[in-house]
């Protein structure tokens, strides 16, 4: 089962649950929160552009602070490697 909610913020109260092969539209320029309570599923998006995906909080951004972190450790293998 796959749920989403609207809202900036996740509320498992706002979320819908929709089944294998539902067909959902969401409106535009609204923020929208995913979950998958029970294993992986894939996910098939269909728009008209422009289509973006902007996190509201970027503390969310988990593939940001990946890259972050990979920049630091990198930066800060250099100022070892100079010192």
């Amino acid at each position: 089962m796959f749920y989403i909610g609207l809202g900036d913020e996740f509320d498992a109260g706002k979320l819908e649950a929709y089944p294998p092969g539902a067909v959902i539209v969401l409106p535009g320029n609204t923020s929208d929160f995913h979950w998958a309570k029970s294993g992986d599923y894939i996910a098939q998006v269909t728009a008209l552009g422009p289509l973006g995906f902007e996190y509201v909080n970027s503390k969310d951004d988990e593939h940001a602070a990946a890259e972050l972190k990979k920049h630091l450790q990198r930066d800060g293998d250099k100022h070892t490697a100079s010192a």
